[in-house]
């Protein structure tokens, strides 16, 4: 596949997967019940195990956003960007990164932050 193509598509499923969290989070916060699901999770361990297991990832995530910023303002606003909305901070930081590559750059400039100017 051509790396225009692989962009255009990443653009596409990151949008989407933005889209798709800030969507379910809505919904959750007018539909849910927080302090119910706090007890859930507490009662019931593998619901505690996929909390950990997601923050964990998070945190992994983070490790590379940690690496591509310089600013420590910005990495501070990335750390509790990630924390408190997870997906949705995640998604979103890809979508800046994809749309800031430069025309003849590729998926791997994005992800080692190297410019090939």
């Amino acid at each position: 596949m051509r790396e225009p193509t692989k962009i255009k598509l990443l653009k596409s499923l990151f949008s989407l997967l933005f889209i798709v969290m800030v969507s379910m989070i809505t919904w959750g916060i007018f539909s849910g019940n927080w302090g119910r699901a706090v007890s859930y999770i507490r009662e019931e361990p593998w619901l505690l195990v996929t909390v950990v297991d997601i923050y964990i990832s998070f945190f992994v995530f983070y490790v590379w956003v940690f690496y591509r910023e310089e600013n420590i303002f910005s990495r501070i606003i990335w750390f509790l960007s990630i924390v408190f909305t997870g997906s949705v901070a995640i998604t979103l930081y890809i979508l800046i990164q994809l749309f800031k590559l430069k025309k003849k750059e590729t998926v791997k400039n994005m992800i080692s932050g190297d410019s090939d100017e």
